[in-house]
């Protein structure tokens, strides 16, 4: 289990990084910059909601855990795909000068 709650943000996260950098190049800005807002709208629900308190002896649930982990993932790797796309447009830029 807790390698699913590893895996899955770091794997929506690839998904983000790639689909922000293909968007950003064919100038699809909404959802280029979209993406990781919608990550930081997530991070901010937790944020303001709070975690929940484990109640004693019951499982704990991996909702919230996965809810701020995908939230963060979004966030970092979307902006981490934007920024790639704009340094790679920049050298486009300057190649062809």
């Amino acid at each position: 289990m807790d390698l699913i709650l590893f895996l899955l943000p770091l794997l929506i996260g690839l998904i983000v990084a790639a689909t922000v950098f293909r968007c950003a190049l064919g100038d699809e800005w909404g959802l280029a910059l979209g993406l990781p807002a919608i990550g930081g709208l997530m991070l901010l629900a937790v944020r303001i909601v709070g975690m929940p308190n484990q109640v004693p002896g019951l499982n704990p649930s991996p909702g919230p855990i996965l809810a701020y982990a995908t939230g963060l993932a979004l966030m970092v790797f979307g902006l981490g795909g934007l920024v790639l796309a704009l340094a790679w447009m920049a050298l486009r830029l300057l190649w062809r000068r």
